[in-house]
């Protein structure tokens, strides 16, 4: 039976924690919300965290269709910052992040036709989840107050 290279598979592997790690991230992003009264982004960062973890099963999919058995690593609470703007900034360059190392894995597998357009889906989710949370910081950028952020939560988390 036919398996990707043994690069291919350390890069999705790679790949998978760094999904789980933003599921993770999420996560501890909702509780922060949901403990600090902005229900609404509590809900939206859940939601982003399920979003996450179906990343992580895509990835991991495709390596059980190569015939190779995923990694599953364990994955810390990441920390998050001790404010909603704090959160949504760790959020945006978390992003942002992984955007960069899906490019540099669709230059590494370049030579792999199916590989590569495979990667395509993630340069898309990840160009997306940039710019949705460069709106956002916008959006929050000098508000401190937490009277004003609450007026603002709806806008923002929507």
């Amino acid at each position: 039976m036919q398996t990707l290279p043994s690069e291919v598979i350390k890069l999705i592997n790679e790949r998978i924690y760094n999904e789980l790690y933003a599921q993770r991230y999420y996560l501890a992003a909702s509780n922060f919300c949901k403990l600090n009264g902005f229900d609404v982004a509590a809900e939206f960062y859940l939601a982003e965290s399920v979003d996450e973890g179906v990343h992580a099963k895509i990835l991991q999919d495709h390596l059980v269709g190569w015939n190779t058995m995923p990694e599953l690593p364990t994955i810390s609470t990441p920390e998050i910052g001790s404010t909603l703007n704090e959160v949504t900034e760790g959020a945006y360059q978390m992003e942002y992040d992984l955007l960069k190392l899906y490019e540099e894995t669709m230059d590494a597998v370049e030579d792999y036709t199916a590989c590569e357009v495979f990667f395509i889906q993630f340069i898309n989710i990840q160009n997306q989840s940039v710019i949705e949370y460069a709106d956002k910081l916008k959006k929050l950028e000098g508000i401190t107050d937490i009277f004003q952020l609450r007026m603002m939560e709806k806008k923002v988390f929507k």
